[in-house]
């Protein structure tokens, strides 16, 4: 997974440094929160939030287009007894896991950000984002009404859109500081619909191998695909690119 994430993010940091011609590179650092909704959990809730921290690195193409790496890694929680639905409730199932995280992201920005010899600049701007990457979940622990599952560490790596939105403000000529809330569209249905564990199936035994005694609780299970979340915040220092002297003056 970290040689994976390495050759990712060394692979667009080359391919930035050999065509930085008068434009910027920006590196940063943040932390931030996951949210799961899924079969555990049905409904957005900020009560499974979960702590998570990144690695970004940006290429701004112009003051309206952004190319972004981003490596994060967060834990994950999903817990029935703060869902809303009675079902849940009475099964009380519970998991915790970790998520690596890494995708490239096309930003848009709404305003004319960072521009210099312009009328219309811009010291903040909101913005859109849209990529592709990959994630890997890893299960350590599954409880269900008080019996502990420890789960094997999967190794699978699965692919995911990432899509969001955002705000950029630029504190100082180099740094910059961002606010991002990014949603996990996951492309493997059964894969991506078991970041809990389960899936929607008429037998959950015949692949869950849970003890029949407790198979009564465990469907609830919808068919919506399971989601992760990712809120944070970003501290980013910006590289100027160093301008070639026109020859004429």
């Amino acid at each position: 997974m970290f040689k994976k994430a390495t050759f990712f993010l060394s692979g667009i940091l080359i391919f930035l440094f050999f065509n930085l011609n008068a434009q910027t590179l920006e590196g940063g650092f943040g932390l931030g929160v996951s949210q799961y909704k899924g079969d555990l959990n049905p409904n957005f809730n900020p009560l499974v939030s979960r702590p998570g921290g990144h690695v970004m690195f940006r290429y701004n193409l112009s003051n309206a287009i952004s190319l972004k790496g981003q490596t994060s890694f967060m834990l994950l929680a999903g817990h029935d007894g703060l869902s809303n639905n009675a079902a849940n409730k009475a099964r009380d199932m519970s998991f915790e896991g970790r998520i690596w995280d890494y995708h490239f992201d096309v930003e848009y920005n709404f305003l004319n950000f960072r521009s210099s010899g312009t009328i219309y600049k811009s010291s903040w701007t909101p913005f859109l984002q849209l990529g592709f990457g990959n994630y890997q979940m890893q299960h350590f622990k599954i409880d269900i009404a008080g019996f502990n599952y420890p789960l094997p560490v999967l190794k699978a790596h699965h692919q995911a859109l990432n899509y969001g939105f955002g705000i950029k403000k630029q504190i100082s000529s180099n740094w910059n500081i961002n606010f991002t809330f990014s949603s996990k569209y996951l492309f493997n249905l059964e894969s991506g619909d078991k970041l809990d564990n389960l899936y929607y199936v008429s037998d959950p035994l015949s692949v869950t191998g849970y003890n029949p005694a407790i198979a009564s609780l465990l469907p609830p299970n919808n068919h919506t695909a399971d989601q992760y979340f990712y809120t944070g915040v970003t501290l980013s220092y910006v590289l100027i690119g160093i301008k070639c002297p026109n020859p004429r003056r």
